[in-house]
């Protein structure tokens, strides 16, 4: 299968986390992949010699291969990025000519996400947004509302919606209305090889239990038992020493980066805190 996966981030810059890991799993998988992505943070010389289209070798799976696709409009700071805006339905044209995809994922809202949803619309093509966080919420300014109704857009108009955690799917058919359509809860790929003994992962809660109390999330709410193991998540948008831990008590769903994120995480009790 041919796919295209879409997101107005850096690719090359961005830390390691689920965006790259599900296109090189996929790729090294034998499918074709390929990822249009936003050079965020890059100058025009940058952009102009990594080029409209190339080949590049994953950052996270050795020996896996995707089609890196960079728009050419200026630089990667908010000019570019209004830029793309403006000018990705164009875009989005140009890369699905060129690379033919039979599905595209987006974790893209605002810069090329809505944009790459009605042209795929218009050229029937299967589009599955993947919904990580509220994006209206991340930068609040002059487009926030406008960001909201583009989220709304996506909520509403793709062919599925895939959440990483019951509390964003939640949120998604409450911005939807009535019209949100298929989706499904779907958590974000475990790295087996990072499995470490829980006793190591306590010593580890021990040693920033005084963080954890400044930011009011309360050490005494995960207890461990002796010999459990516990599966590491390594990457994340905050650090790329994030842990997944099974919680025993508390049903909480942490990262110590950005406090709370979702009460009530029920499903499997597990909880993630940032290192």
């Amino acid at each position: 299968m041919r796919i295209l996966f879409v997101h107005e981030v850096n690719y090359l810059t961005k830390p390691i986390y689920e965006m790259h890991e599900f296109p090189e799993h996929l790729a090294a998988r034998g499918h074709d992949v390929a990822f249009w992505h936003f050079p965020e943070g890059y100058s025009r010389a940058q952009i102009k010699e990594l080029g409209f289209k190339k080949t590049i070798h994953g950052r996270v799976v050795t020996g896996s291969t995707i089609t890196l696709f960079t728009p050419q409009f200026g630089d990667g700071g908010l000019l570019g990025r209004l830029y793309t805006a403006i000018g990705a339905g164009n875009v989005a044209k140009k890369v699905i000519k060129d690379f033919k995809p039979d599905l595209i994922v987006s974790f893209s809202v605002p810069t090329q996400g809505w944009q790459a949803l009605k042209v795929a619309k218009q050229l029937n093509l299967p589009f599955v947004f993947r919904a990580l966080d509220v994006s209206h919420r991340i930068r609040k300014g002059i487009f926030t509302s406008l960001i909201r109704e583009a989220e709304r857009f996506l909520y509403r108009n793709s062919d599925f919606v895939s959440a990483n955690n019951r509390a964003m799917l939640d949120y998604c058919q409450h911005l939807a209305g009535q019209d949100f359509g298929r989706s499904g809860v779907h958590f974000p790929p475990l790295d087996r090889k990072q499995d470490v003994p829980a006793e190591k992962v306590a010593r580890f809660f021990e040693a920033i239990a005084p963080e954890l109390g400044k930011r009011g999330l309360g050490l005494w709410q995960f207890t461990f038992t002796t010999g459990r193991i516990v599966t590491g998540y390594p990457g994340g948008s905050y650090t790329e020493d994030l842990v997944l831990v099974n919680a025993l008590s508390g049903h909480q769903f942490f990262n110590i980066d950005r406090s709370i994120q979702s009460p009530a995480v029920t499903a499997n009790d597990i909880a993630l805190i940032g290192k």
